[in-house]
């Protein structure tokens, strides 16, 4: 069960922040202040909003805001503070949540996550203080989900669609969320930890598609990247980052055993986007086990690549619905080089 928390009131200070129906979704016409794919292509038309987790589709990460630049930088201070939750630990594996998400920030609401993918929506249009509009709580069962995580208590952020905020929980669930009053529309199971699957990464929306992946390469998992209908919360497609048999790339698992169906090749970090070529880019993590390649001699394609998957949407001449696919492989680390899996 999920819950959630409006809140009418200034929340005591406890620490810094730094870091209806299914229908009505598809029936829901776009207003004003909706977050559209036109807005998402011109968010730099928005510089005194942060509406996409890199800033931009391209990943950029950069603010034209001007007020804080080289000479001014040693006047900031703290303006103000506002205690979230989600620092405890569960389980017998972590002692404590991290705060590792980007804040998207429109129209003066700020939208963060803690670890345990509680949403809270903060009014900061004052620039004095902090205000909760509201707070989303999944309900994750914290001690199975925090001994099944790979790799700590994660949330990255969240997305923006239409009049929605888009997030995900560490035990693989998928979410919509009312920007307005917190409340759930719908939620998607992605991802099952009894595999050591979770979810850790913003998501990414193209249209009305978000894209998410896979976390857990140090557990054995095989990675995917996994896109959703927003309109109905069904699966359109998965394209899995480690190549089945047949599938080029395949070949350099040399150990006989079939380990590729336990390569890693998590998914944690978000993805970039390419509009004139409606190609989306993901950083893929290391190849599993981590550090000892002897148990998987070879190139272990794709892991610690950069994968492009073109058609966002996943709908094209003669192709079902769901549909499995091959992404395009731009780059290619040695095994030895392989990055950190989350």
């Amino acid at each position: 069960m999920f819950k959630r928390t409006l809140v009418v009131r200034t929340s005591s200070i406890a620490g810094a922040i730094t870091s209806a129906l299914l229908t009505a979704t598809v029936l829901t016409p776009v207003r004003a202040g909706d977050m559209t794919f036109e807005r998402a292509l011109n968010a730099a038309k928005e510089p005194q909003n942060w509406i996409l987790h890199h800033g931009n589709y391209e990943g950029h990460r950069f603010s034209q805001l001007k007020d804080i630049n080289t000479e001014t930088v040693k006047n900031l201070k703290i303006a103000f503070t506002v205690g979230l939750g989600g620092l405890e630990g569960a389980g017998t594996r972590y002692k404590f949540g991290n705060l590792e998400a980007t804040p998207i920030v429109e129209d003066g609401t700020m939208y963060v996550s803690d670890g345990w993918g509680t949403i809270y929506a903060i009014d900061v249009s004052s620039g004095k203080k902090g205000m909760f509009r509201w707070k989303f709580d999944p309900g994750t069962d914290k001690a199975w989900a925090g001994d099944v995580a790979c790799c700590g208590v994660n949330n990255r952020g969240v997305a923006l669609w239409k009049d929605k905020v888009i997030s995900v929980s560490l035990d693989g669930r998928l979410f919509a969320i009312n920007k307005t009053t917190g409340e759930k529309v719908w939620e998607r199971k992605v991802t099952d930890p009894g595999l050591g699957e979770t979810l850790t990464l913003a998501p990414l929306v193209v249209r009305d598609v978000v894209i998410v992946g896979a976390a857990g390469g140090e557990f054995g998992i095989r990675g995917y990247i996994d896109g959703t209908d927003l309109n109905t919360g069904k699966q359109l497609w998965r394209t899995y980052t480690i190549p089945g048999k047949g599938e080029p790339g395949n070949e350099t698992w040399k150990d006989g055993r079939d380990r590729w169906l336990h390569g890693g090749g998590s998914v944690w970090v978000t993805a970039t986007y390419d509009v004139e070529t409606d190609t989306f880019y993901q950083g893929i993590g290391n190849a599993g086990p981590d550090w000892d390649p002897e148990y998987r001699p070879g190139d272990n394609k794709w892991a610690a690549s950069v994968l492009a998957r073109a058609q966002v949407t996943g709908r094209s001449s003669g192709a079902s619905n769901t549909r499995r696919t091959t992404p395009t492989i731009l780059t290619k680390s040695p095994s030895t080089l392989s990055s950190t899996a989350r």
